[in-house]
């Protein structure tokens, strides 16, 4: 069953940033190892190291300890992110994402132009990924 996202939540660093959150994607991926040997006659795959990332679009806040402030004094360091596919309880059918050590390497406090909303990309790489159904 298809599921619709009306409002993922997302704590970042112990701070809620739901209501500033435009869009959010998490990309979750395993390399591909090459272990094809001299008699296949096709290439054969194993997964290799994992990673992930997380890319948030947020509407820019100068308040303090809002998004402006916590982004910019993450970046060059890790911190915890957690992720639900809607604002609900955590469950089997809206699993907890929790990232530790999550990195992120730039944040643009100034980004938009004449008559539009401010807003910001974040992109987080890396990490170690826990998912929780409970």
């Amino acid at each position: 069953m298809a599921q619709y996202i009306a409002a993922t939540k997302a704590v970042v660093n112990s701070v809620d940033m739901t209501d500033h959150l435009v869009s959010c994607e998490l990309v979750y991926t395993k390399e591909a190892q090459d272990i094809t040997s001299m008699a296949d006659n096709f290439r054969k795959f194993q997964g290799g190291l994992e990673t992930c990332s997380v890319t948030m679009e947020l509407q820019l806040d100068q308040a303090a300890a809002d998004v402006t402030a916590t982004f910019e004094a993450l970046v060059g360091t890790t911190t915890t992110i957690a992720l639900n596919p809607t604002n609900a309880a955590t469950s089997a059918t809206n699993r907890l994402y929790t990232i530790t050590n999550a990195f992120l390497e730039s944040f643009a406090p100034i980004s938009g132009s004449v008559g539009s909303i401010a807003t910001a990309t974040a992109t987080f790489q890396g990490g170690d990924l826990t998912i929780t159904s409970t």
